[in-house]
């Protein structure tokens, strides 16, 4: 037991020191963590390898890959795929032929050239179509991370993602069909083929039913639930259950968690409470998962796969993405999709492993796995170290990452500290108003409140109820909301200095501002503000430097 925690103690911090490190250079955090597993396992000073910590961390493993597929299938909402629900479709495919062939037809012919006479073209072309069966896989985790570090959003992200699902989707369909033949070749009085292919289609359909079942279930749940607590054990507890169920009926988990997701955010009545609670729950579990991955790295696979390997490599990225290019030229995608989508699909890790473990444990082709599996462990590697970088490179060049290039509102700072310099005083700013000014109504009726509680935003808001104010023939009116304590604390001059900035930015205006202090709760007060001044709206600020759920 002390070896497991001090191994996962070493692995958060080690994890965090190389993804800082690799945010210094502008690399993603996921190449950090990959790295800071290198460095700590076998391919390294072997700190942590199967001996020390083995098998006794894989739960968080699993519970890292029902994050990840949740979160997938999070970022698939029918809304807004329906204008390139087109494009998602023939990017799928087109990219899942394209690697399948150019992978199998690549290391067959690297290995007819290499073994000369020597080879037996059946074994030969039996393990170049399992081969290509694996490259068709991605790495949803690697990409998802990238996504959620830029916090992108937009349609190049959503399509993104929609095509990683069926990536892994059309994966586990190819390599069933990939099987079937091989066994074929292997022993050709093998019964059917049919029977591999209805397998894996009974795979995907069983995955798909479970996860359906488990996003309804949490949909009621939550809808019962209030406390987010309450709601992240309830939620945590029900993705758990659908992994470990459909790992022990051998199904797919990462589809399950997928479409746990999907049903989710595409219910009429959406709850998106769970997904914001288990984004403030991952973190820690995310750096564990991607170090653990990089201590499983074995650098010794690049050597061992030669030249194998380099065109299994060459060759599975050539056809993600030229095949993207492809699909996307079929589908008439955007040019953004058709020429970076393709370096987004380059990460591969998980869904390919555990096809390359079924490969190992197939009596009629487990004599293959010490070929494959070499070829597809070098793949990995390569693909886990890069592939980050093109991720973040394609969501970049469709401008949907909050980098500091793409947010001039930051004045050169980088990401991360422009998001906390935006949430206080000095990060508030406002253009002066330059247009005519505005002439209130002679008989105004009613009033526009707003509650000014910080001097950084007070003017913004100001001009918001003003322009409001205007529209409906009203006043703006600012409310300062004070704890019962201070009644009696404060000058009548110093009470009228708090309303100085919204004053001067209405009257910039060129309209008047109503005043008014009470003494009671900050939303309680506003209500009462409201309902007692016959307000026609309410203009509500985002508080600085405080969380979404406190705003709420």
């Amino acid at each position: 037991m002390n070896e497991v925690t001090f191994g996962i103690a070493v692995l958060l911090a080690t994890g965090l020191f190389f993804a800082k490190l690799a945010q210094l250079i502008r690399l993603p955090s996921v190449t950090g963590f990959i790295l800071a597993g290198l460095v700590l396992g076998p391919s390294g000073f072997a700190l942590l390898t199967m001996e020390t910590v083995g098998h006794r961390l894989d739960h968080f493993t699993q519970i890292a890959l029902m994050l990840i597929a949740f979160g997938i299938g999070e970022h698939i909402e029918i809304r807004k795929l329906g204008n390139v629900a087109r494009d998602v479709g023939y990017i799928s495919v087109v990219q899942a032929i394209g690697s399948f062939f150019l992978v199998t037809a690549g290391t067959l012919a690297t290995s007819l050239l290499i073994s000369g006479q020597e080879g037996i073209f059946r074994e030969q072309l039996t393990w170049a179509l399992l081969l290509g069966a694996v490259a068709v896989a991605t790495a949803p985790a690697s990409i998802l991370h990238v996504v959620r570090e830029l916090g992108a959003r937009g349609p190049l992200t959503s399509i993104i993602l929609a095509v990683v699902a069926a990536s892994d989707g059309l994966a586990i369909m190819t390599f069933g069909m990939a099987v079937s033949v091989a066994h074929q070749l292997v022993d050709p009085t093998e019964s059917s083929a049919l029977t591999s292919i209805l397998a894996s289609l009974a795979e995907i359909g069983f995955s798909i039913v479970i996860g359906i079942a488990t996003g309804l279930i949490i949909d009621v749940v939550l809808h019962k639930l209030h406390n987010r607590e309450e709601m992240l054990t309830a939620g945590l507890a029900l993705l758990l259950v659908c992994g470990e169920t459909t790992r022990m009926l051998h199904l797919s988990p990462l589809l399950a968690g997928m479409m746990a997701g999907f049903i989710l955010i595409n219910r009429a009545e959406r709850d998106v409470r769970l997904f914001r609670a288990i984004n403030g729950f991952e973190p820690p579990i995310y750096v564990l998962f991607f170090t653990l991955a990089g201590v499983h790295l074995d650098i010794g696979a690049l050597k061992a796969a030669g030249w194998l390997g380099l065109v299994y490599v060459l060759a599975r990225v050539i056809g993600k993405y030229f095949g993207s290019w492809l699909g996307g030229v079929l589908s008439g995608a955007p040019a953004v999709v058709k020429n970076y989508l393709g370096l987004a699909l380059i990460p591969q890790a998980g869904v390919a492993i555990g096809l390359v473990f079924m490969i190992a444990s197939d009596p009629k082709i487990s004599q293959w796995s010490t070929i494959i599996t070499p070829i597809v462990l070098a793949g990995v590697v390569l693909s886990e170290l890069i592939g980050p970088l093109f991720v973040r490179h394609t969501l970049e060049k469709g401008n949907e990452g909050n980098t500091e290039q793409l947010r001039p509102e930051c004045q050169g700072r980088p990401s991360r500290l422009c998001n906390r310099w935006l949430k206080s005083p000095d990060g508030v700013s406002l253009s002066p108003w330059e247009e005519k000014s505005l002439h209130p109504a002679t008989n105004a009726e009613g009033i526009v409140v707003f509650g000014a509680c910080h001097a950084a935003t007070a003017r913004a808001l100001s001009r918001i109820a003003t322009i409001l104010a205007h529209h409906y023939h009203a006043l703006p009116m600012s409310v300062r909301v004070l704890k019962k304590t201070e009644k009696g604390m404060h000058t009548e001059k110093e009470l009228e200095a708090m309303f100085l900035p919204e004053r001067d930015e209405a009257e910039s205006l060129g309209y008047p501002l109503r005043t008014e202090i009470i003494y009671d709760e900050p939303a309680s007060g506003l209500v009462s503000a409201a309902e007692y001044n016959n307000a026609r709206a309410v203009v509500l600020g985002y508080p600085l430097g405080r969380n979404p759920l406190v705003f709420q």
